[in-house]
């Protein structure tokens, strides 16, 4: 019918779309003499963005191409089995592949899937040298999926969480639909392995691309592209407003007189970008920001000391950030034993202040790094 060719067609410009922003990338990427990596999972999305990396590699003879897999070992034989496809697939076509082996690293109780992602993005950034690019399979699909995340648990960068390139990272099917990826695999017979955890709604991503999204789409047909493109639309309008409301604050200190006549979703935000550019991240969220404006708002004096390293501080209406100089092995020791909402640090001085934000707790007033001891939250 006219309906579905004209379907076919649209399906036909997005890969063709994606297929000229990988040549032109790739073309880039052998001026500079740089490397490419594929991180592959095993799974439809990573194989088919190999496949079509690899084809266009071979038009332009670009030959420093390799491929990264991690085998978390948490599905047993289906890991072992993922591996063994990415191996001799890559191989075959004569491509080098490097495999991170975390089967004898113990995961977390909670919070399996970020430290997965954690432990992975850390190998992808050692092993790609800074000019080098790590491709990425996340398609449209994926990035609606975490703008429900996002907007669902509280967001404070930005609304989409992922850009088409970010540093070493690029994610070229962002444009594509899964049906996009689907077609193309089958058409070019591309192998791949199913994860069978994909289908289980035990991990809130999986309930959201399972349940949440397929009712939206039945309700709103495109509703996941007009999600993307909506998005991003507000993206354009977060980065406009943050470039121009940088002047604001240094890198020392944020003065409430300076953010006092703006609309308060505006100064909060105001406030996260100072934190971030101190490079504040274990115990930046919503609540902490919303604590932070109370205190420089109402002129309240108020102390947060974030896992142990960094001190934020509200004293006569001025927010200011210390970085405490603490050593490597204890920063590890920190995120090993802080998982995610459950777990916390106790140190052992009992006049200590406590903060409870929800389920995580912030320490006030710690002088003493050494002897914490684990709790749990119930």
């Amino acid at each position: 019918t006219l309906s579905s060719s004209s379907a076919a067609s649209d399906v036909y410009k997005r890969q063709e779309q994606v297929r000229k922003q990988i040549h032109q990338k790739i073309k880039e990427l052998q001026l500079k003499k740089s490397s490419l990596w594929l991180a592959c999972s095993g799974g439809m999305d990573s194989m088919v963005l190999g496949h079509l990396l690899w084809t266009v590699a071979q038009e332009l003879s670009f030959s420093d191409f390799k491929v990264l897999h991690v085998n978390y070992g948490l599905r047993g034989e289906e890991s072992d089995g993922d591996q063994a496809l990415v191996e001799s697939h890559f191989k075959s076509l004569g491509l080098r592949v490097e495999v991170l082996n975390l089967k004898t690293e113990p995961a977390p109780h909670s919070g399996i899937q970020e430290w997965a992602r954690e432990r992975r993005y850390q190998w992808f950034d050692k092993m790609a040298a800074d000019e080098d690019l790590i491709a990425i399979a996340h398609h449209q699909g994926d990035l609606a999926e975490n703008i429900i995340f996002r907007l669902a648990r509280g967001v404070g960068g930005q609304l989409s969480g992922m850009q088409l390139e970010s540093g070493k990272h690029w994610r070229p099917l962002l444009a594509m639909a899964r049906a996009d990826i689907s077609n193309y695999c089958h058409r070019q017979n591309v192998p791949y392995r199913d994860d069978s955890t994909n289908a289980k709604i035990i991990y809130s991503r999986n309930r959201i691309r399972q349940r949440v999204i397929p009712e939206l789409e039945k309700l709103f047909s495109g509703a996941g592209a007009r999600l993307v493109e909506t998005a991003q639309d507000l993206d354009d309008v977060l980065s406009f407003v943050d470039e121009s409301l940088s002047h604001l604050s240094d890198e020392e200190q944020l003065k409430w007189s300076s953010i006092a006549q703006l609309p308060e979703a505006v100064a909060r935000r105001v406030i996260t970008n100072f934190l971030r550019k101190a490079e504040v991240r274990s115990g930046l969220d919503r609540n902490l920001v919303y604590l932070l404006y109370q205190g420089l708002s109402a002129s309240k004096d108020c102390v947060y000391e974030l896992s142990g390293v960094h001190r934020v501080e509200v004293m006569s209406g001025v927010l200011s950030i210390n970085s405490k100089s603490i050593s490597t092995q204890r920063q590890d020791q920190y995120r090993a034993q802080l998982s995610p909402c459950f777990d916390v640090l106790l140190p052992p001085n009992a006049s200590l202040t406590m903060k409870v934000l929800g389920a995580k707790m912030f320490l006030q007033n710690s002088e003493n790094e050494s002897d914490y001891q684990v709790i749990k939250l119930t």
